[in-house]
């Protein structure tokens, strides 16, 4: 038993090396602006200042608190979460110098999670009997055709958030099979550890109670309090945590500071509305960003027959984020490429692909094989394109044409207020993923601004006079490697300061990591395949 056990350590850290490399290598080069740039500054003052506020003079998106300093609406986690990317930015971008570096060292924390997230995939499959080579496979598709990817290349946390959810499921699975205090104690930790990451969490509190304790009750008795009571102990300190830390911002102990302008009342929004730009919308349903969600969906029948009780936790856990997101104001985001906050929710919805079964008969076999190869190579496009650009470019985009169509509004101004965004949901000429492609074509193309006037999906709905109003303005790629080849191409291909130099640390550490990350998970497979002909023969 212990050889089968090592071998799926060592591909599981085989796959958090080669996915780690691969974010590395493919993570963004924008200076964090909006949330992110508050989350990161929120992190520095946590990590080497020794406090949580950010100062006492009133600034957009902060609240403030009853000592009349001013703080963030973000969970204490995430906050945590950020250590890697601090260290990395005070040591190598002090100051935030040069950008370039700041902008991966913002990054670096969500590469180091976006791998964990690679890690747990795999363990988890591997719980649930699923063969090492479909879980390898479930584990990349997760990882770079889902939104993850997305997410873990952006300035925004959901990579963090993705990891502390996976863990605390994962744990919830070992649980069900392997009562134990030491257990309890880990489903605790675990549990109250996602609690601090994000609030919204709580609400799977009751499914792990459910899914865990009562068919450990039925099954033995009073000895599932071996389990519950260490659990329960255990899960204390992170309620404590978070409860202490809305208290301080807040004065309230349930208070998160969702109170001022555009949060007031955050879970006033229609839930119909919601759900349908969830699910069905052309600018934010996870079925559009993430395709093979829907090959994925059609192997939940057989995921449920082989392992009916975690089948049940995992599914219904994701459809009561999905429903109280829904609820949510911001359901969609808002300035994000997709449906931001079911981010965390991709390892999970992906998993039912590890039971999807191709037909046996040849004909339809092989047209089963073609669809899901065109399903992933779609998803894998998509995330790229995702990718290509700042996530918040769309939004500017569609502002400049909303200018030159209705001219300026009252809300104008306000660019991030939600109501400004409704063309990018629903209207499928203004989705990101139409505009981002629109951006790319242009540069690739060369196009000037008549022509990129002439070819923007949303042409067709202006007449000559108002596509000439719209304002036209070319982000840049926002992938490092690129710049920093452009840089490199500046200078004559010599270091022109600390970011040429790392450049080539970056590029060739990230090669070998990877690589040996391959290795790993090739040679773990090879030796699994090697001990299975062994038994057979």
């Amino acid at each position: 038993m212990k050889a089968p056990a090592w071998t799926d350590r060592r591909i599981a850290l085989g796959l958090a090396l080669l996915m780690g490399a691969f974010y590395l290598l493919t993570s963004g080069a924008e200076r964090p602006w909006g949330d992110g740039d508050y989350q990161y500054q929120h992190a520095r003052n946590v990590w080497v200042e020794h406090r949580l506020d950010l100062g006492d003079q009133p600034r957009r998106w902060l609240f403030e608190g009853p000592d009349q300093r001013f703080y963030v609406t973000f969970s204490l986690g995430i906050a945590l979460s950020y250590g890697p990317s601090v260290a990395f930015v005070e040591w190598l971008a002090p100051n935030h110098h040069p950008g370039l570096l700041w902008a991966v060292g913002h990054r670096f924390a969500s590469t180091l999670y976006g791998a964990l997230v690679a890690a747990l995939m795999f363990l988890l499959a591997r719980r649930l009997a699923v063969s090492r080579r479909r879980a390898v496979a479930v584990t990349l598709v997760a990882c770079v055709a889902t939104q993850l990817w997305v997410y873990v290349h952006s300035d925004f946390s959901e990579a963090y958030q993705t990891f502390a959810l996976l863990l605390a499921v994962y744990v919830t699975v070992v649980a069900m099979d392997r009562p134990s205090a030491p257990w309890g104690a880990a489903l605790g930790l675990a549990w109250g550890h996602l609690a601090v990451a994000k609030v919204v969490y709580l609400a799977l509190l009751p499914i792990a109670f459910v899914a865990v304790l009562v068919p450990l009750w039925r099954a033995h008795g009073r000895r599932a309090l071996r389990t519950a009571v260490p659990g329960v102990v255990a899960f204390l300190p992170g309620i404590a945590v978070m409860l202490a830390y809305n208290h301080l911002r807040t004065g309230h102990w349930l208070g998160t500071g969702r109170q001022f302008d555009h949060f007031a009342g955050p879970m006033d929004g229609s839930w119909w509305v919601g759900l349908h730009g969830l699910l069905l919308s052309s600018g934010k349903s996870i079925f559009v960003f993430s395709p093979i969600l829907v090959a994925a969906m059609l192997g939940v029948p057989a995921f449920l027959r082989a392992r009916p009780r975690e089948a049940r936790f995992v599914l219904l856990s994701a459809s009561v984020l999905l429903l109280v997101y829904a609820q949510y104001v911001f359901w969609h985001g808002a300035w994000s490429f997709g449906p931001r906050f079911a981010t965390c929710l991709m390892p999970l919805l992906v998993l039912p692909l590890a039971w999807l079964r191709l037909p046996a008969e040849r004909a339809p076999r092989r047209w089963a094989a073609a669809a899901l190869g065109g399903l992933l190579f779609v998803s894998m496009g998509v995330q790229a394109l995702g990718n290509t650009y700042y996530e918040g470019h769309n939004i500017h985009v569609q502002n400049r044409a909303r200018r030159a169509l209705l001219g300026k509004t009252k809300r104008d101004s306000c660019g991030w207020c939600h109501e400004n965004q409704y063309l990018s949901h629903f209207v499928p000429h203004f989705s990101p993923i139409a505009t981002h492609a629109w951006l790319l074509a242009g540069a690739l193309r060369g196009l000037d601004d008549d022509a990129m006037r002439e070819s923007a999906p949303w042409a067709r709905f202006f007449p000559p006079k108002l596509r000439a109003k719209v304002e036209i303005r070319r982000p840049p790629v926002d992938y490092w490697l690129l710049r920093w080849v452009g840089q490199l191409r500046g200078t004559g291909g010599r270091p022109a300061d600390r970011v040429g130099a790392l450049g080539w640390v970056l590029l060739f550490g990230s090669l070998l990591v990877g690589a040996l990350g391959g290795l790993l998970v090739l040679g773990g497979l090879r030796r699994s395949e090697g001990a299975s002909a062994s038994a057979g023969g």
